[in-house]
């Protein structure tokens, strides 16, 4: 049975309160820093916000109070995650609570070393991010030889999943642009032949400036300053309604593939046409009530797509306290009135179509939600 803090959790989500119930999840961005130059992505590229990041022994105090806050899973993000030098560490005190973390990294730092690191730490599942075949993938990593590195990456530690017999779930991110979407069949080509869990395809997320001026409107959140949005930047990259045209024979053909792994494509691209205007019907995430999100300088954001919207400091006040912040608050209550909402392409339409997804995915973090 679900432990007493996931039952209230999610009745706190179905009724759409604004006071949730005890985070289940944690989003850690780590650090901001990465060693790419990513078009789609202002992440690198915010200067003095470097400074004020987390030290480790503050995150490692972090994590203690998220776990006895009622966060059973976690998920480790950057900037590039392995740069942060506390990294390990935290795997591990996760791992030693029995609980499950899983990280996204752009692949490009893992050697022999590092790769072994990453198995004998316990992480439960990893994300390398590849978006093309070789010259796309450079393209938009902004670094020549991103993509073989990236690959070696890769193919390291799959090879040490197969030599220690680990049961770490290994899978690809690509993320879908007007750049690289004719070239997906040979990327997923590329990889056939590894031991991947999953090969993952998803749009990108962008703010738009019509979504900026709406989050003022209805939030008087001015996120449009020095701290933008993650996911700021790409709005001249993203699929137009001609390309997605062009894409969806292309990922039918996909999905008429067979391959050793199994292939997720997410089902906005065959339902959304102009990405621009998004969803009419997508208020269910159910991040607000569940989920939270702390950004590398330790504010509190209510989704990692909203690290400009902050509703806390957790150098300041306890999680509990922040979880439930009048800020908080407010975007749970005005979700439906948000028009950035209706382009996210983490959840589904439905409540019963999220599930759905979470039945589907055989390593979905069930029994860390059993704990109490």
């Amino acid at each position: 049975m679900f432990s007493l803090d996931t039952i209230k959790s999610i009745y706190k989500y179905i009724v759409r309160s604004p006071v949730a119930g005890p985070p289940l999840r944690a989003s850690l961005t780590l650090s901001n820093k990465c060693n790419l130059r990513c078009i789609t992505c202002s992440t690198w590229n915010r200067g003095d916000d470097f400074k004020n990041e987390l030290r480790p022994d503050e995150l490692l105090r972090v994590v203690d109070e998220l776990i006895d806050s009622g966060v059973r899973i976690f998920y480790l993000f950057g900037g590039e995650p392995l740069l942060y030098p506390g990294f390990f560490d935290v795997v591990k005190k996760i791992s030693a609570k029995g609980l499950f973390s899983e990280t996204v990294s752009n692949g490009t730092l893992i050697n022999e070393e590092t790769a072994k690191k990453i198995i004998d730490s316990g992480l439960n599942k990893i994300w390398i991010s590849l978006d093309g075949p070789c010259g796309v993938h450079d393209e938009i990593r902004g670094i020549p030889g991103t993509f073989d590195r990236a690959l070696h990456g890769l193919k390291l530690i799959c090879e040490e999943k197969k030599k220690t017999n680990s049961p770490i779930l290994i899978d690809l991110a690509v993320t879908v642009s007007h750049i690289n979407y004719k070239h997906l069949v040979e990327l997923v080509d590329l990889v056939k032949d590894l031991p991947l869990f999953e090969v993952n395809i998803r749009h990108m997320g962008v703010f738009f400036k019509d979504d900026l001026q709406n989050i003022e409107k209805v939030l008087g959140v001015d996120m449009g300053g020095k701290n933008t949005p993650l996911f700021s930047r790409g709005e001249d990259k993203i699929l137009t309604p001609e390309d997605i045209k062009e894409l969806r024979p292309i990922l039918r053909d996909l999905q008429s593939r067979k391959y050793n792994f199994a292939l997720h494509i997410e089902p906005h691209f065959f339902t959304v046409d102009d990405w621009s205007i998004g969803r009419t019907d997508v208020h269910t995430c159910f991040h607000l009530w569940t989920q939270i999100c702390i950004n590398a300088d330790g504010k509190v954001n209510p989704c990692m797509w909203w690290d400009g919207y902050v509703v806390g400091d957790v150098r300041k006040d306890s999680i509990m306290k922040i979880w439930n912040s009048p800020g908080f608050n407010k975007i749970r209550k005005n979700i439906s009135k948000l028009s950035a909402c209706s382009k996210c392409t983490y959840f589904y339409r439905t409540l019963p179509e999220n599930i759905k997804r979470a039945v589907a995915v055989p390593n979905f973090p069930f029994k860390s939600l059993f704990k109490k």
